[in-house]
């Protein structure tokens, strides 16, 4: 038994140095195999040939980070002193440990192909096949490389020093480690490479960096550059010993009430234009579309259907179905559109709103100088766009620097490289810059539009307050109902307009892949920062409510004015799986340390059922009751069950087709088409 222990002991000796290894191994793991953005990666390997370039990229920055994950657990071996008690055992340790290190991310990617298999039904056997082939062939010539590179370099008549001091646990100084024949220069090599992928990173969107490697290759530089980091803190400090990372803690705690770098844009070059109160702005909207009566004598009232659109999040996938349903709904009835007066959205289904609100506008007022059809393949581009490299290369770079900075620097906020991407993937497929203009000037640019264009009700929430706060072109607050009271009216706060790209963002901050917006009141007071509209409520059904409730006097007020009977329809576009009453039998209580996960499980899913509570009640309450003369509720489901669909900002081009083709099957009875003619 004591022996068995002395092994043990010398295990962990061994392992102790390079815990930060596993550590981030454990991350790639996460990435890679249980994370659905990096999966979807996976997916598109197995599925198409779109991902061949792709593949190489991402195969050049795997080799990348296996190399850094051996070569610094090399180098800290050599450079910490390691007790012992069995010596041949822990120079074994010592000489094959770094190599297993770098040929576990290889494992790590063929592990998530096969973790991707069962659930994409379609996949392309041979591609899967050329593909873990080509991983397991990859993680062989890398093991290969590692145990026979010294025959290499002796063959090279380069200078290697003998396996008797390499692999041995006594500790060699940093200084002989650095002039031992190429180590250094190896050294020098591998800061100075990342030094310059830190700075490409700072480069704007425009440059096409980013977008050009793809979120996994950033995902595998950026694990490769924090193994470097990590790898050179330890190697300079005993942590053990020092006080040195309680101190930084310290430090950043304290920095962090001056270095907030993610005030929100602003346009601050004009003044804020007047928006119109709810009872203003649906006399005006419906005064575009229908003659006023004077006469209210009793008398068969025609039918003018007032559609209001919820727009549910979820990331890339609410985005493109969002912006793919909208389009298609306004081709298949050129009048259908024209009746929708609002659009409440949440996260991704608000940016896939704004979008085609921007394209909607652009081409009905000729910015957009091309027929239809290609108009339309532009617009699937452009929101086909990879809106995930840009915002991963400045979470893992730049935003992290701004940590260790008492200042503030706007550039370094990753959200902004988010808005920049989403204004540039606009831009570059419709060429126009909308998403860099005003939000206001999407119903003012364009005067002959504004009654044309649907209001906007976008969902955000102030994290500090649990309120939600809104961006919208309606004076929501001026009204005596207060229906709105406990909102934040994001426009009036700050007193000045945003970029329409900013705007967007509003609603889709989820956790961790992007932070809160800095919300002022006016040029001075930050009163907190508004986060993912969906920490509230996912759906927008709940805004709808209220509009609607705020709505009905004065939609009575106008049936009498204009001599039409105005029903409300309201509309949700629904990207989450449609759910079902779980029976007893499904159920299955959490075994692995219930006090800690049921907090978080809890959490996690009475989140998620929120939306066959709201859909539910909405179902009940206008379909299935008196008030169904008056209102309806439309549900538009994206099937879910044949592809992986991530919830971050970049899709497969497999998984963008795919949405593209069920938003295509979407059918409209006939009954009600015929309402909107």
């Amino acid at each position: 038994m004591s022996r068995f222990l002395s092994y043990v002991n010398d295990t962990w000796r061994v392992l102790y140095p390079v815990l930060f290894s596993i550590a981030l191994l454990l991350l790639g793991y996460f990435c890679f195999v249980n994370n659905d953005q990096g999966r979807d990666f996976s997916t598109a390997v197995i599925e198409d040939r779109y991902s061949f370039n792709y593949f190489i990229r991402s195969a050049i920055a795997l080799i990348i980070w296996s190399l850094s994950l051996w070569y610094t657990a090399r180098i800290l071996l050599r450079l910490k002193m390691i007790d012992y008690s069995n010596f041949g055992y822990t120079r074994f340790l010592i000489k094959w440990l770094p190599r297993v290190f770098g040929v576990i991310p290889v494992l790590i990617f063929i592990v998530a192909l096969f973790s991707v298999r069962s659930t994409v039904p379609t996949y392309n056997i041979v591609y899967f096949c050329i593909y873990v082939i080509s991983y397991a062939a990859l993680g062989v010539s890398i093991m290969l490389f590692l145990v026979y590179r010294s025959r290499l370099a002796r063959k090279m008549n380069i200078e290697m020093m003998p396996d008797s001091e390499r692999f041995n646990p006594s500790q060699s100084s940093l200084k002989g480690v650095m002039s031992a024949g190429v180590t250094g220069i190896v050294i020098y090599i591998v800061l100075l490479v990342n030094l310059l992928l830190f700075t490409i990173f700072l480069l704007p969107v425009s440059a096409g960096i980013a977008s050009y490697l793809h979120p996994a290759t950033i995902v595998l530089l950026g694990l490769s550059f924090y193994t470097i980091v990590f790898a050179v803190i330890i190697a300079n400090f005993n942590l053990r010993k020092s006080p040195l990372g309680v101190l930084v803690l310290i430090y950043i705690i304290s920095i962090s009430h001056c270095n907030d770098n993610s005030v929100l844009r602003t346009i601050d070059d004009r003044p804020l234009p007047a928006r119109e109160t709810v009872k203003s702005n649906i006399k005006n909207w419906l005064a575009a579309r229908l003659p006023i009566h004077p006469d209210t004598a009793s008398s068969r009232k025609k039918i003018y259907p007032i559609v209001l659109i919820a727009a549910e999040g979820g990331g890339i996938r609410a985005m493109d179905w969002t912006a793919m349903v909208l389009q298609h709904l306004n081709n298949l009835h050129p009048e259908l559109y024209k009746h929708v007066y609002a659009i409440s959205s949440v996260s991704g289904g608000g940016v896939g709103s704004v979008f085609f609100q921007a394209y909607y506008r652009d081409r009905n007022s000729q910015y957009i100088h091309q027929p239809t059809p290609v108009c339309d393949s532009l617009f699937r581009k452009a929101i086909g766009s990879d809106f995930l490299s840009d915002v991963t290369g400045a979470f893992i770079f730049q935003d992290n620097l701004q940590r260790i900075i008492p200042f503030a620097i706007p550039y370094f906020n990753r959200n902004r490289k988010l808005e920049d991407s989403w204004s540039y993937g606009y831009s570059h497929y419709l060429q126009a810059n909308t998403f860099e203009e005003p939000f206001l000037s999407l119903w003012q640019k364009d005067t002959t539009l504004k009654y044309f264009i649907p209001n906007m009700l976008i969902n955000g929430v102030l994290a500090e307050s649990g309120q939600k706060a809104i961006t919208t072109n309606l004076d929501i607050k001026s009204d005596s109902s207060g229906l709105f009271d406990d909102e934040i009216d994001v426009i009036k706060t700050l007193g000045r307009d945003v970029p329409l790209k900013t705007a967007a963002s509003l609603c889709s901050r989820f956790p961790m892949i992007t932070s809160g917006g800095l919300l002022k009141r006016g040029d001075s007071t930050a009163i907190g920062h508004i986060v993912d509209g969906g920490y509230k409520e996912n759906t927008g059904i709940e805004t709808m409510w209220q509009l609607m409730a705020l709505m009905r006097p004065y939609i009575e007020q106008m049936e009498d004015s204009f001599k039409v009977r105005l029903p409300l329809y309201l509309v949700y576009i629904q990207n989450s799986p449609v759910t079902h009453p779980n029976s007893e039998a499904s159920l299955k209580a959490v075994t692995t340390l219930p006090d800690i996960t049921t907090i978080l499980t809890g959490f996690m899913n009475a989140w998620d059922r929120r939306t066959p509570t709201f859909t539910g009640l909405s179902n009940k309450v206008f379909n299935e009751s008196k008030l169904n003369e008056s209102y309806r509720f439309y549900s538009i489901s994206l099937n879910r069950d044949e592809v992986q669909l991530p919830l971050g900002w970049y899709l497969s081009k497999t998984a963008h087709n795919y949405i593209w083709q069920e938003a295509g099957r979407i059918q409209v009875p006939p009954l009600i088409l015929k309402q909107f003619e």
